[in-house]
Protein backbone atom coordinates (compact mmCIF):
# COMPACT_ATOMS: atom_id res chain seq x y z
CA UNK A 1 0.00 0.00 0.00
CA UNK A 2 1.24 3.34 -0.78
CA UNK A 3 1.83 6.02 1.40
CA UNK A 4 -1.07 8.04 -0.40
CA UNK A 5 -3.50 5.38 -0.51
CA UNK A 6 -2.75 4.99 3.47
CA UNK A 7 -3.78 8.79 3.83
CA UNK A 8 -6.85 8.43 2.19
CA UNK A 9 -9.30 6.00 4.28
CA UNK A 10 -12.76 5.31 4.02
CA UNK A 11 -15.55 3.34 5.12
CA UNK A 12 -19.01 2.69 6.34
CA UNK A 13 -21.27 1.97 8.96
CA UNK A 14 -25.13 1.46 9.44
CA UNK A 15 -26.83 3.97 7.68
CA UNK A 16 -23.45 6.33 6.34
CA UNK A 17 -20.00 6.29 4.96
CA UNK A 18 -16.86 8.74 5.38
CA UNK A 19 -13.84 9.19 3.87
CA UNK A 20 -10.62 10.79 5.05
CA UNK A 21 -7.87 12.49 3.59
CA UNK A 22 -5.09 14.37 5.67
CA UNK A 23 -6.75 17.76 5.64
CA UNK A 24 -10.59 16.35 5.61
CA UNK A 25 -13.32 14.03 6.82
CA UNK A 26 -16.63 13.62 4.97
CA UNK A 27 -19.44 11.85 6.58
CA UNK A 28 -22.32 10.90 4.73
CA UNK A 29 -25.33 9.94 6.38
CA UNK A 30 -28.61 8.45 4.65
CA UNK A 31 -31.40 10.44 5.73
CA UNK A 32 -35.26 9.25 5.92
CA UNK A 33 -37.51 9.73 3.59
CA UNK A 34 -38.97 13.46 3.69
CA UNK A 35 -36.61 14.58 6.22
CA UNK A 36 -35.34 18.41 6.15
CA UNK A 37 -32.19 20.12 6.90
CA UNK A 38 -34.67 21.86 9.76
CA UNK A 39 -35.00 18.09 11.03
CA UNK A 40 -31.26 17.38 11.18
CA UNK A 41 -29.31 18.46 14.63
CA UNK A 42 -25.34 18.07 14.17
CA UNK A 43 -23.00 18.96 17.10
CA UNK A 44 -19.32 18.15 16.43
CA UNK A 45 -16.31 18.70 18.32
CA UNK A 46 -12.21 17.95 18.19
CA UNK A 47 -12.80 14.09 18.73
CA UNK A 48 -16.78 13.43 18.49
CA UNK A 49 -19.47 13.63 16.22
CA UNK A 50 -23.51 13.35 16.92
CA UNK A 51 -26.28 14.18 14.63
CA UNK A 52 -29.56 13.13 15.47
CA UNK A 53 -32.91 13.08 13.12
CA UNK A 54 -36.17 14.05 14.14
CA UNK A 55 -37.59 10.62 12.26
CA UNK A 56 -35.44 9.06 14.93
CA UNK A 57 -31.85 8.47 12.92
CA UNK A 58 -29.04 8.91 15.77
CA UNK A 59 -25.01 8.24 14.48
CA UNK A 60 -22.89 9.28 17.74
CA UNK A 61 -19.14 8.88 16.53
CA UNK A 62 -17.50 9.19 19.80
CA UNK A 63 -14.14 8.92 20.16
CA UNK A 64 -13.38 10.24 16.25
CA UNK A 65 -9.65 9.22 16.21
CA UNK A 66 -7.02 11.43 14.07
Amino acid sequence: MTSEEMAHKGGEGDGYTWSQTPEDVEVLVVLPAGAKGKDCKVKFGKRKLQIDVVNGLSLNLDPLYG
